[in-house]
C-alpha cells in the first residue's frame, strides 16, 4: 500500500501543477478556452485528492479494525492496537486537511478568483507535498505492525497445541 500511496502521490502532485501552469497561464492570456481547461483539471484535482487521501483513510481503518479482531480472537498482546491507533492519529490530521484545502481552492477559484485562489492553490501544492511523505511513512510504520501480528498469529498455528 505504501507503494501505492507514494505513486498516487507523485500523480497528485504532477496534477496540481499541471492545474497550477493551466490557472497562470489563464491569467496571462484572459482566453475562454484556458479558462474552460482549468477548470476541468482543477475539478479533476480536487476530486483525485480527496480520493487518494480517503483511500488512506479507508486502509488505515480496515487494518485497524483487522489488527484488532487478531488481537482479540487469538489473545495476542494489545501492543499493536495502541501503535495502529497512533498511525492513524498521524495521518489523518494532514490528510484531511489537504483535502479541506483543496476543496477550498476550487470554491475560491470560483467565487473569488485572483490572487487568493493563487495563494491557496500554492497552499495546497505544499500541502500534499509535505503530507504525502508524512503519510507513506505512518504506512509503512502499520504494515510494519501488521506483519508482526501475522508472524505471531503463524507461529501459533505452527507451535504444538496441548
Amino acid at each position: 500500500m505504501k507503494r501505492i500511496y507514494l505513486a498516487l502521490g507523485i500523480y497528485t502532485t504532477i496534477f496540481l501543477i499541471g492545474t497550477l501552469v493551466l490557472g497562470l497561464r489563464l491569467h496571462e492570456t484572459q482566453d475562454a478556452g484556458w479558462r474552460l481547461w482549468h477548470i476541468r483539471a482543477g475539478l479533476f484535482v480536487a476530486i483525485f485528492v480527496c480520493f487518494v487521501h480517503s483511500l488512506i483513510f479507508i486502509h488505515l481503518l480496515g487494518t485497524g479494525l483487522g489488527i484488532k479482531r487478531a488481537i482479540e480472537e487469538h489473545g495476542l498482546p494489545e501492543g499493536p492496537r495502541s501503535d495502529i491507533h497512533r498511525f492513524k492519529m498521524r495521518a489523518f490530521p494532514p490528510a484531511f486537511g489537504c483535502m479541506v484545502l483543496t476543496i477550498a481552492t476550487a470554491v475560491a477559484g470560483e467565487w473569488v478568483g485572483g490572487t487568493p485562489h493563487l495563494v491557496l492553490a500554492i497552499a495546497t501544492l505544499v500541502a500534499n507535498a509535505i503530507t504525502v511523505p508524512w503519510v507513506v511513512k505512518q504506512l509503512g510504520e502499520n504494515e510494519r505492525v501488521m506483519r508482526a501480528v501475522e508472524a505471531q498469529l503463524a507461529a501459533r498455528e505452527v507451535a504444538p497445541r496441548p
